[in-house]
């Protein structure tokens, strides 16, 4: 993240007893990345591992009267028998902008040999991103629950603030201050980022669970076949829209028009059923200001 000041000033006013400053302040955020990935989470794929009872196996908790143990963690990684697989797919390469501005205008005035008071006002705007929705359901779904992707602006960020400096003994040794105002932070670019990574459309997030492993065809039986197993060990007999890697045991992220992004999924008119996937489009949508507040 860089942070460049465009533009920054104060300029002061003597007047009598008065100290009078005021100025803009300018300055751009930017969310950049030489990487093919910003943000590597998930995408890299992730396998979760732990223990199996006999149950999970397929096999009698007993035999002969004898309990059957079950396998370690360990034991389930020797074997290729993943829980759960999580993979990011789609691209997190998406730069942005953030353009915070300000200006301020504040009054130091000496209304006594001992006493001083401040008191001014400041107004913040940030030119915070909102991003496009990726697909047309996306656009339908973020009007219907008023979200969206990124941050909403907004613009009636008046703070102002008073301050009071008394010194009791007018020696300079003790001042007690009093002081109260409205301060605004900055907005966490990162709920900005994370909205419009996980859209669900453009970015989406692949969890299978497990299962046993199977040569089957995915087109033949697809919740079956799909199954953390069948990726981990490099069997999955997938279709070509899938980008499956066997040898990486994971999916190609950035695979142009994947089955696994912008909805691609879903019902076509040649299949009605579409195609049932283990998973879970994960959003992370941001209120819109028109939104109700709870």
């Amino acid at each position: 993240m860089d942070w460049t000041k465009l533009d920054s000033a104060m300029c002061p006013a003597l007047k009598g007893h008065h100290n009078i400053k005021f100025g803009p302040d300018v300055n751009l955020i930017q969310v950049r990345s030489e990487k093919r990935q910003i943000f590597e989470l998930n995408f890299g794929s992730v396998y979760n591992f732990g223990s199996l009872s006999p149950s999970d196996l397929g096999l009698p908790s007993s035999f002969a009267g004898v309990p059957l143990p079950g396998v370690t963690a360990v034991q389930s990684y020797g074997m290729g028998l993943p829980e759960v697989f999580i993979q990011g797919i789609g691209n997190s390469n998406k730069p942005f902008d953030n353009t915070a501005i300000a200006f301020f205008v504040q009054d130091s005035w000496k209304i006594h040999p001992r006493v001083r008071l401040n008191y001014g006002v400041r107004y913040d705007v940030e030119l915070t991103p909102v991003f496009t929705p990726g697909t047309s359901l996306n656009v339908g779904a973020e009007k219907a629950f008023g979200v969206l992707q990124g941050i909403p602006r907004d613009t009636n960020n008046w703070a102002p603030r008073v301050a009071l400096a008394w010194d009791p003994t007018g020696q300079g040794t003790r001042v007690i201050r009093a002081g109260v105002g409205l301060f605004y932070d900055h907005p966490l670019l990162a709920v900005a980022f994370d909205s419009n990574t996980a859209d669900g459309a453009e970015s989406s997030q692949l969890l299978a669970g497990g299962g046993v492993p199977t040569r089957a065809s995915v087109l033949t039986n697809p919740t079956g076949a799909l199954n953390a197993a069948s990726i981990f060990q490099g069997v999955l007999n997938a279709i070509p829209s899938m980008a499956y890697l066997p040898n990486q045991q994971r999916f190609d992220p950035l695979f142009p028009n994947s089955l696994f992004t912008n909805q691609n999924f879903m019902p076509p008119a040649a299949n009605p059923l579409g195609f049932p996937l283990p998973l879970l489009n994960r959003t992370i949508p941001v209120q819109s200001e028109t939104a109700p507040r709870k």
